[in-house]
């Protein structure tokens, strides 16, 4: 299989950004876009500052806590904290401890709170938020359009692809066509009238675009996974230069972390032509057959006790579709150079050479009456099934009160079958997408920490012909070439297979590092990407001739 390569060497079609980022906001920042963070102030009833109290953010779904300690000024930050829902408690030295406030954190978040402590012999506790700031805290650019994990389970999905959503917020469209009936989305996603090429796709920070540069769905026409993630963000407009790459919209999407207790969940959506409405174009008096079955299931637990967890999650589609093709061939008399009109009568007559009596041969003779002009049409059957396993794994572990890390690892293979020009020829798609993300976070100081995250992807498609009719290589127009080209007359269905088989693989290798420094009220980050591109391309359009 050849390769894609530059001219300059060394250089491999590796698309390299290095984006070096200075922000300075009055209310922190939180450097990496798959983490939140909290911050706010301690103080006594009488108004004065609580030095040394502890904060203690608690993860409920997998038990982890994170602890700072508020300074001299009674402020406190926690960053780097995975999305979900957190207890904070806070504990000053001769004050009575409120009871642990609940918040929801998703990704970018930064939670503002202020809590007021009463002396340890008080009989009454208050707690009151800083104003203008509610528990969510104040949301960076573009978090209003978010797919939350009510969305992604509750909303029902024609086919389960969840990337569909993202036409749910304003300035998202999918303009590109697709079987809208069948569950198949287009995957070009059209945002704030951008390209389709232009978006970029993550999964927890890592690009996984696939082999077009579009929405990564499969072989099957759709993007499996949605009960793995917890919620999407979708960044229109105005994002920040951490996003970087595309000019288009960002659509970053956060899996699942495991939890401390075994959960477990099974699933299976049925789906058959019993209430489907016959196609027009169906011969008999019911719709053609149709069945799908998606199921599977998702597993969360623990490894090792309050330290590590996992959450695994598998999705499998069988579809089985068929459909009614309608294709235009040359009637029965054209095949001897007669030709006729609707009612059957002759309006002119021509010679049939003998080298073209062997291709008329390979047309079926239609079976759904005359057009005339001697054209005639066929209506004919077609067999299109799909198959899909979808599989992702995700570890945390947490090494300790400074340092955590967590891997991912998912694979999607699928194999389907769409219609070409006539029903005897129908193309077969395949594709494998593997993706994997490691992400490590070391805290310094609660003023200075870093993350880490390598990510590497591998999206592979191949497309190929299946043919129901078999031809001599002797009418092959480009002799001893590898298949039959394709014969087209105006008036009568493209004969041939389509332009395959042809293949594409890519490889991408992704490193990114962060740091974030907060000095007051001030913050600095910076950091860099670096991404590796390598293609490898086969094609064999048009080489049968046409």
């Amino acid at each position: 299989m050849p390769s894609c390569r530059p001219v300059l060497r060394g250089c491999l079609l590796a698309g390299v950004v290095f984006t070096v980022l200075f922000h300075f906001s009055s209310v922190g920042v939180l450097a990496q876009e798959t983490l939140g963070g909290v911050r706010g102030t301690v103080r006594a009833q009488a108004g004065h500052p609580i030095p040394g109290a502890e904060v203690t953010a608690k993860n409920l779904a997998t038990g982890t806590s994170h602890k700072v300690s508020s300074n001299g000024k009674g402020e406190f930050e926690i960053l780097r904290l995975e999305s979900g829902v957190y207890a904070i408690q806070v504990t000053g030295p001769g004050f009575r401890s409120p009871a642990p406030r609940q918040i929801e954190l998703g990704p970018g978040h930064a939670a503002v709170l202020e809590f007021l402590l009463e002396p340890s012999l008080g009989d009454t506790e208050r707690k009151t938020e800083s104003a203008g700031a509610d528990a969510s805290g104040s949301p960076s650019a573009g978090m209003a359009n978010m797919i939350g994990e009510d969305q992604l389970a509750g909303l029902p999905l024609n086919g389960r692809s969840y990337s569909q959503l993202a036409t749910l917020q304003a300035g998202v469209s999918d303009s590109s066509s697709a079987s809208g009936s069948r569950g198949v989305g287009g995957g070009g996603l059209t945002v704030a009238g951008g390209r389709s090429t232009s978006n970029s796709f993550l999964l927890d920070g890592t690009n996984i675009m696939d082999t077009n540069n579009q929405v990564p769905r499969s072989a099957a026409g759709v993007q499996l996974g949605s009960d793995a993630v917890f919620e999407v963000q979708v960044f229109a407009v105005n994002y920040g230069a951490n996003y970087g790459r595309g000019s288009g919209g960002v659509l970053n999407s956060i899996t699942h972390s495991g939890t401390p207790q075994w959960h477990g969940s099974f699933f299976e959506f049925f789906r058959n032509s019993k209430l489907d409405a016959r196609n027009f174009f169906d011969p008999g008096a019911e719709p053609t057959p149709f069945k799908r079955n998606q199921f599977g299931f998702t597993l969360t637990g623990p490894v090792l006790k309050e330290r590590t967890f996992f959450m695994a999650s598998f999705e499998g589609l069988r579809d089985r579709l068929t459909e009614t093709v309608i294709d235009h061939f040359p009637d029965e008399l054209a095949r001897q150079g007669i030709i006729t009109d609707r009612e059957g009568k002759i309006t002119q007559t021509v010679e049939v050479l003998e080298d073209v009596k062997p291709y008329l041969a390979l047309y079926p003779l239609p079976n759904a009456g005359s057009l005339g002009r001697g054209v005639g049409e066929n209506a004919a059957s077609q067999f299109l099934p799909t198959d899909e396993n979808f599989f992702t794994v995700r570890v945390d572990h947490k090494i300790s009160d400074r340092d955590s890390f967590f891997a991912r690892y998912t694979i999607d293979d699928a194999t389907s079958h769409s219609s070409q020009a006539t029903f005897l020829y129908k193309s077969q798609s395949n594709s494998r997408q593997q993706y994997l993300t490691l992400v490590g976070t070391h805290i310094f100081s609660p003023a200075l920490l870093t993350s880490f995250r390598f990510g590497y992807t591998r999206p592979v498609n191949a497309e190929d012909t299946l043919s129901s009719i078999e031809v001599s290589p002797e009418l092959f127009f480009v002799p001893g070439g590898p298949i039959f080209g394709r014969i087209d007359v105006p008036g009568l269905s493209d004969f041939g297979p389509a332009p395959t088989p042809a293949a594409n693989v890519m490889n991408t290798f992704q490193f990114a590092n962060d740091v974030l420094v907060n000095r007051g009220s001030h913050s600095l980050q910076l950091g860099f990407n670096l991404h590796r591109y390598r293609w490898d391309l086969f094609s064999s359009s048009n080489k049968g001739g046409v």
